[in-house]
């Protein structure tokens, strides 16, 4: 009998030792694990709210290539928030093109008509003001053809 081997007794508490040290490490994961889980969700939560239009610039950052919808899932990382004022401004006045995709034209009430979206030339400001007010926009361009003048993009 080889009296120099640990006893049933040592290896139970050995075992028990190995346990505890598992548990203990355990027991560290999951604390780690909840410190991430409670930042994420302070994150969340001190996330300002997304814009509601989005200005996406070209690779000078000066030119205007589209403007979005704040939820826009074409956005791309040159994109811009925006205030409403600045967003159709853009759309109006620069001649910066819409998203197809979830037409920040239409929400911010630009007519949108029949025949797709037109460039017109739009030349009197009582025409241009009518015409962002929505008011017999078809008419107003009949009438204004003959003008020369900055470029306005409506809906006809």
């Amino acid at each position: 009998m080889n009296y120099n081997s640990p006893s049933r007794l040592e290896m139970l508490q050995f075992a028990r030792r190995i346990a505890e040290q598992q548990l203990t490490q355990i027991d560290r994961w999951i604390a780690a694990e909840e410190r991430r889980e409670t930042e994420r969700q302070h994150g969340i939560a001190a996330r300002p709210p997304a814009p509601d239009w989005l200005i996406e610039h070209g690779l000078s950052g000066q030119d205007s290539m589209y403007v979005h919808t704040g939820h826009c899932w074409n956005a791309g990382k040159r994109s811009k928030g925006v205030t409403k004022d600045t967003a159709l401004h853009a759309l109006t006045e620069d001649g910066a093109p819409a998203c197809p995709h979830r037409r920040p034209d239409t929400a911010l009430g630009i007519l949108e008509g029949l025949f797709g979206r037109r460039t017109a030339t739009v030349h009197s400001p009582s025409t241009r003001h009518a015409l962002q007010e929505g008011e017999g926009a078809f008419d107003l361009l009949l009438g204004d053809r003959d003008h020369l003048g900055e470029q306005f993009a409506v809906s006809c």
